[in-house]
């Protein structure tokens, strides 16, 4: 950027021409030439010819004889001048005082016009249909400065426009006193059409129109730029700075607060670069003509790029809305908090990118971040320890993807993220931790509905009011974890709570490492989910380790699960009223310290009428406080094989190793009653305190249990479950069983 300089403009031989509020000017080579300021000299020259020694009619006509190099010194005063002032390329004019050009407000009239390079000092232009105006047309560049000059009440157009080939210089002079555009109808400042531009230490404070505008390929830099309370008095939508077509701005230091619509609105096919360092942008958009434009920064038609640093957005009514195509960067500590609604939105068809580095969004009234309509691939990124606090949900996606690395979602009052439509949600070691504040119905870490896709690699998602991660109905997404803990969720009680919770249909779920502990239940199925879970730990959770209650043909794998030491049963399937068959494989399996907080529990409870088929292999069911496995459930099939070892620890026994209630030896109904094939499986003999195989590798044919108890006491017998021998010659060694519980007959084979 070109910043011009007083030097420039002043080089070459100068006169004084010395200009007092009575009329008294005097031109000459030095000042002490200058005419007395008495009484017996107060007339005008009849000519205006400006003879030394003789008075000028006006400063008006005292320029009019001022040439390139001269300076124009007023003493202090108001200076009346209605049809207003033109500066002469090349000439200076600065006040030693309190000085004032004043107009009548007479419409079309400009304060001052300069008509190439210049240089204007501590002088106050005041009541004109418009400020100053100044414009360059030739090549090289008008040179203007303007130090220490305040532009007030003009009745139409700006307090200062600048167009054309101009590098514009506003800035404090030696008093030292910031330069002030203040009151005037068509706004503090505009500039367009090729400007080059540098504002230190400006103010554009009550404004009927915008503080400042650029328009067209402007290029400026304002440092210190404070454009406040615009708008107030207008019927409009009026920002404290508008940016538009090419043009080319940086903020630093500069505050943008209380302004009608916005801080910052860009417009009318915005493919600039508007950067903003250091900034406070505050209170904008309380009282709107339009919510459409009202906010922190407002970025409307934009398809440019927009970069917010080391800046606070406080109290506006929305921190910052992003309209169409606009590529938006906040970083370094950037902080939008306090919205009336909400911090971030996107709208009506984003197509760019929003990214978040090290920025925290927070206490805004409604969402955080909130995305409604938009291009399917756009992304939010949130990166290098972003926080997303205290606002209703987090993040709500309703359409395009969010990208989250080493970033927190936490302490809002509902959920942290909440995602539908066909949204992607990836989270990287980020931390979606004690949402739910507000203890509304919707208040998990994050919630996904319809064909909404989450994957989740590292980090927490923990303490939050209902589930760590849930799929709620309709659900039919992806949900994918990888090394993820989920503690401490499900404070809104009771089992239908979890760390991770699947409903809807027609879902796929991949849980891989992940530890769901001392939540109100580890893991939820109550949709139809194929979910595959490998080396995940189920432990500590108030109630159930996992709970299946679907009503769909599921399909679930557990491969290298613990279901160890909760409240109630490491594993339960239950449910009722479906006829779709559920499919249920575990391998490698423990079920351990389980049902220390019930008495109607178990290592593994297979509930209710749903059918289900159950696999158990390589297992180990054990040292449980209530029964190893319990079966209520008439529609069950449960297969134990691939040495598998049930409560087979003589020393801490479950008190039954498997029990069947009575109610499965249902009579009459259509489909098979219950059973268990046992290949390759071990139990415990509690009162012989040995451990019985119940089938050799070999045999893999059926045993149908009616009722009763295996290993364990009843009232009726000590044993009801009794080994009566082998059957068969040589290695094929098939055991039978007598199963009494005084109801049933002898079962064997």
């Amino acid at each position: 950027m070109s910043i011009p300089h007083a030097d420039a403009v002043m080089a070459g031989p100068a006169d004084i021409i010395m200009f007092t509020p009575e009329g008294k000017v005097t031109n000459g080579a030095a000042r002490l030439n200058l005419t007395p300021l008495t009484a017996s000299n107060t007339g005008v020259d009849a000519t205006g010819l400006g003879v030394p020694g003789a008075p000028y009619r006006s400063l008006s006509r005292a320029l009019q004889d001022a040439s390139r190099g001269d300076v124009v010194e007023l003493l202090s005063g108001d200076f009346p001048e209605p049809a207003g002032v033109t500066v002469p390329g090349g000439v200076t004019v600065f006040a030693t005082g309190p000085t004032t050009i004043t107009g009548n407000g007479a419409a079309g009239v400009i304060g001052m016009t300069l008509s190439g390079d210049a240089v204007v000092s501590d002088l106050v232009v005041r009541g004109f249909a418009e400020g100053i105006y100044a414009t360059g047309t030739l090549d090289p560049a008008a040179q203007v400065v303007l130090r220490s000059v305040d532009v007030l009440d003009s009745t139409q157009g700006a307090g200062l426009t600048v167009g054309g080939n101009t590098d514009l210089l506003v800035e404090r002079s030696a008093s030292p006193h910031d330069s002030t555009f203040q009151g005037n109808a068509g706004g503090g400042i505009i500039l367009a059409d090729g400007v080059t531009a540098s504002l230190r230490h400006v103010l554009a404070i009550n404004n009927l129109g915008t503080g400042l505008t650029l328009v067209h390929n402007v290029v400026a830099l304002a440092e210190d730029l404070t454009s406040s309370g615009n708008g107030a008095d207008a019927a409009a939508n009026v920002s404290g700075v508008d940016v538009r077509d090419a043009a080319v701005l940086t903020l630093t230091g500069s505050r943008m607060e209380n302004n009608r619509a916005s801080g910052i609105v860009t417009h009318g096919m915005f493919t600039g670069t508007l950067t903003v360092t250091g900034s406070t942008i505050s209170t904008n958009g309380m009282t709107p003509v339009s919510t459409v434009s009202a906010g922190g920064v407002v970025l409307l038609g934009s398809a440019g790029t927009v970069v917010v640093d080391s800046t606070t957005l406080a109290g506006n009514f929305t921190g910052i809305k992003i309209v169409y195509d606009a590529a938006v960067t906040l970083q370094n500590g950037t902080d939008v908090s306090g919205s009336l609604g909400h911090g971030i939105t996107m709208a009506n068809g984003f197509a760019g990118g929003l990214t978040l580095d090290n920025v925290r969004v927070r206490d805004n009234a409604t969402h955080g971040i909130w995305m409604d309509s938009c291009g399917p691939d756009q992304t939010i990124t949130l990166t290098n320890g972003t926080q997303i606090t205290g606002n209703r949900h987090g993040v709500e996606l309703q359409c395009g993807a969010l990208n989250c690395q080493q970033s927190t979602l936490a302490d809002n009052r509902l959920d942290g993220i909440y995602a539908v439509g066909t949204t992607v949600t990836t989270l990287t070691g980020c931390h979606v931790d004690n949402n739910g504040l507000e203890h509304g119905t919707t208040a998990s870490g994050v919630e996904l509905k319809e064909r909404a896709s989450l994957t989740m690699q590292g980090g927490t998602a923990s303490n939050n009011w209902k589930a760590g991660v849930v799929g709620m109905n309709p659900f039919q997404g992806h949900l994918g974890l990888t090394g993820v803990t989920l503690k401490g969720n499900g404070a809104a009680g009771g089992n239908t709570v979890a760390g991770v919770q699947v409903y809807g249909v027609e879902s796929t779920v991949s849980l891989t490492g992940v530890k769901s502990e001392a939540n109100a239940v580890g893991l939820i199925i109550r949709g139809a989910p194929v979910l595959m879970a490998v080396n995940c730990e189920f432990v500590s959770n108030t109630f159930e380790g996992a709970v299946i209650q679907s009503f769909g043909a599921y399909d679930v794998t557990f491969d290298g699960a613990a279901f160890d030491f909760n409240g109630k049963d490491g594993l339960m399937v239950t449910g009722t009223g479906s006829t779709a068959t559920g499919r249920l494989s575990i391998h490698n399996a423990t079920f351990l310290g389980n049902a220390f907080n019930s008495v109607s529990s178990a290592g593994m409870t297979l509930a209710g009428n749903n059918p289900v088929t159950a696999y158990v292999t390589s297992s180990a069911v054990g040292s449980n406080y209530q029964d190893g496995v319990r079966v209520e459930n008439v529609k069950a099939t449960l297969r134990f094989g691939d040495d598998t070892m049930v409560c087979a620890d003589p020393l801490d026994a479950c008190p039954h190793s498997v029990s069947f209630s009575s109610n499965v030896s249902a009579a009459g109904t259509t489909w098979d009653t219950a059973h268990a094939d046992f290949h390759d499986a071990r139990v415990f003999d509690a009162v012989e305190h040995r451990m019985l195989l119940l089938s050799n590798a070999l045999f893999e044919e059926r045993t149908l249990m009616r009722g009763g108890t295996i290993y364990g006491n009843s009232a009726s017998e000590s044993a009801p479950v009794q080994a009566l021998g082998p059957l068969g010659p040589g290695g094929l060694q098939h055991y039978r069983l007598l199963i009494d519980d005084g109801r049933n007959a002898v079962q064997s084979w």
